[in-house]
């Protein structure tokens, strides 16, 4: 049987009578990984025929960010099952076509995102792209399923063996990969995960703040002396370690090829919201260094304006800080949705 670590199926080791059965084994393990990881970005996904690109653009991003790994992941077992000794012929059959329906479905998914990501895509072509995808969605959730069954059948057929035997030699696979280049690429990448997921903490939680009380964000703005406390300064921090650490020529991701197709087809639309979130931020600076110059004047308020015209300074202040927050919190929420492709 199957058990569940997290939100991803684990299938059972199996007691291979060779080395090669046991590497198809682990392939297999490894495929059903990357197809249950697709399955609940599905499940949690329930977007709104209303969004603009924009949206669907940060909400999308974990789903699309797993289909190439998917597709490698049917490629793949296309090979294994040729590969493979002493297969049922039914079986064969089944899963080649379950896994030709549901790489149809998978390019079904990408063209129907299309429109939806689109923001000069007409009103009705946005619509005919939502219902094309609530459509396939919940078709290629039962694909994946059933895949899923054929794959635990295939697996869990032997008996798992000696306990003792089996933890040995995983031991002693573990103690090798250590000693390899594998587990270096794999240790750098752990490391730059963690760099990466604490400083979207960092972003979370100044949103947070703002969120909850706006004029909040004004103080970064307003101090020439905290920098912790600029949210430009996260801001540019994240973007650096991006452009530096993980679109380098030497970066870590490149060692694991679906990571690494997933984040270079997102680069296009990270930079675009670091550049709307920065251009923001630079606009509420301005306003908020107008603002500090204004109330630092000596003139009493009747030579500085009437009331109305202070309303509204007031107003074009409120609304960039809105704008300001907004576009950060999107720019948080991407960089967010990206990180859940690291493990």
């Amino acid at each position: 049987m199957a058990y569940r670590r997290g939100t991803v199926s684990v299938l059972p080791d199996r007691g291979w009578g060779s080395q090669v059965q046991r590497e198809q084994g682990d392939a297999l393990r490894a495929v059903a990984g990357h197809l249950d990881e697709l399955c609940d970005c599905l499940q949690g996904f329930s977007p709104r025929r209303g969004w603009p690109a924009k949206q669907w653009m940060i909400a999308s991003t974990a789903l699309r960010m797993r289909l190439p790994s998917a597709n490698q992941g049917l490629s793949d077992l296309t090979g294994l099952i040729s590969a493979g000794e002493q297969r049922s012929i039914r079986w064969v059959f089944q899963l080649n076509d379950v896994c030709r329906t549901a790489r149809e479905q998978l390019h079904d998914i990408e063209t129907s995102l299309e429109p939806l990501l689109d923001p000069g895509a007409s009103s009705a072509e946005r619509a005919r792209g939502a219902n094309l995808f609530a459509t396939i969605q919940s078709g290629l959730l039962p694909t994946l399923a059933e895949i899923h069954c054929l794959l635990i059948q295939q697996i869990t057929d032997v008996d798992v063996g000696d306990d003792e035997r089996l933890a040995a030699a995983r031991d002693s696979e573990g103690h090798a990969a250590a000693n390899g280049q594998a587990a270096t690429e794999q240790t750098a990448g752990r490391k730059l995960a963690g760099e990466l997921h604490r400083l979207d903490e960092r972003l979370r939680a100044m949103l947070d703040v703002y969120e909850e009380e706006p004029s909040a964000i004004d103080a970064g703005f307003l101090s020439d002396t905290d920098r912790a406390m600029d949210v430009g300064t996260a801001i540019g921090d994240t973007y650096r370690i991006m452009k530096t650490r993980v679109y380098a020529e030497d970066s870590p991701l490149r060692a694991d090829r679906n990571a690494w197709a997933a984040f270079e087809e997102q680069k296009g639309e990270f930079i675009e919201f670091y550049k709307s979130a920065v251009s923001a931020v630079e606009i509420y600076r301005e306003v908020m260094r107008a603002f500090r110059r204004t109330k630092m004047t000596a003139e009493p308020l009747s030579r500085r304006g009437d009331l109305k015209s202070v309303q509204e300074d007031k107003h074009v202040q409120v609304a960039e800080r809105a704008v300001c927050i907004e576009a950060i919190s999107d720019f948080q929420g991407k960089v967010s949705a990206m990180l859940t492709s690291l493990r």
